[in-house]
C-alpha cells in the first residue's frame, strides 16, 4: 500500500466492505441488546430512577410543571399544523408542527447522556456530558481483514516520515464532512432495518473515510 495514496488496498472491494460493515453492525446491536436490562435497572428500577431524578432537585421543580402546562397549547399547535397541511400550507405546517415549546429539563439531559455513554456507547457532547467511546467503530476495527490492514499498516510506518504521511492521510478522510455523514446515515439505515425488518440495512459507501474517521 502507498502511504501517499489514501486508498484501501484493492483486496477489500465494494463487496468485502458491504459484508465488513453488515458483520461489525450485526454484532455491535447484538451487544446493544444484551445491554438493555442492564440499562433498564440502572435507571429505571426503584433505586436507580431515584439517582437519576436526584437531578431534579433544582430548576426541574420549575421546568416539569411549566411542560405540563405547555402540552395543551403544544396540542394546538399540532392541529393547526393538521388544519394548514390540509389547506395545502405544507410549508407552514411543517414549521409549525417542528415546534416544541417545551424546557429541556436536567433529567432528561442526563438520559440522553446515559443513553450514549452505557447503552449506546456513541460519542456525545452536550456541552456538559460528553463521552468518547465509539463502539461501533471499534466493532469495525475487529473485523480480521480490517485488523490485518492494520498490521500492515503499522509494519509500514516504523520511520517518522511515514507516520507523518499517515497521520496526514487520517486527517484529510477525517476532516471530509461526508465521512462522518456517510457512516451516521448508514447506521441509521441499519438500525431502521433492524427495527422494521428484523435485518440489517448497511447501504453502500466508501469503507476508507469510514476507517479514517475511527481510526
Amino acid at each position: 500500500m502507498s502511504l501517499t495514496e489514501p486508498e484501501i488496498p484493492p483486496a477489500i472491494d465494494d463487496a468485502a466492505a458491504n459484508a465488513i460493515l453488515k458483520r461489525a453492525i450485526e454484532r455491535y446491536v447484538a451487544a446493544r441488546h444484551a445491554r438493555v436490562q442492564e440499562f433498564i435497572d440502572a435507571n429505571y428500577a426503584l433505586l436507580g430512577s431515584l439517582r437519576l431524578h436526584r437531578r431534579a432537585l433544582g430548576l426541574d421543580l420549575l421546568r416539569a410543571p411549566a411542560n405540563v402546562a405547555l402540552l395543551l397549547p403544544y396540542l394546538a399547535m399540532q392541529l393547526g399544523a393538521a388544519g394548514l397541511r390540509g389547506l395545502g400550507a405544507r410549508r407552514s405546517a411543517r414549521w409549525l408542527r417542528a415546534r416544541k415549546p417545551f424546557f429541556e429539563t436536567d433529567v432528561a439531559r442526563e438520559l440522553t447522556f446515559r443513553l450514549h455513554r452505557d447503552l449506546l456507547e456513541l460519542p456525545y457532547d452536550d456541552g456538559r456530558n460528553r463521552t468518547g467511546r465509539d463502539a461501533l467503530a471499534l466493532s469495525i476495527l475487529e473485523e480480521q481483514p480490517i485488523a490485518d490492514l492494520l498490521d500492515r499498516l503499522r509494519a509500514e510506518t516504523d520511520r517518522p516520515e511515514a507516520r507523518a504521511r499517515v497521520r496526514t492521510m487520517l486527517e484529510t478522510y477525517a476532516g471530509a464532512r461526508h465521512a462522518a455523514a456517510d457512516l451516521f446515515n448508514n447506521a441509521l439505515l441499519a438500525g431502521t432495518g433492524a427495527a422494521l425488518f428484523q435485518t440489517v440495512t448497511p447501504g453502500t459507501f466508501s469503507l476508507a473515510p469510514v476507517l479514517a474517521t475511527a481510526l
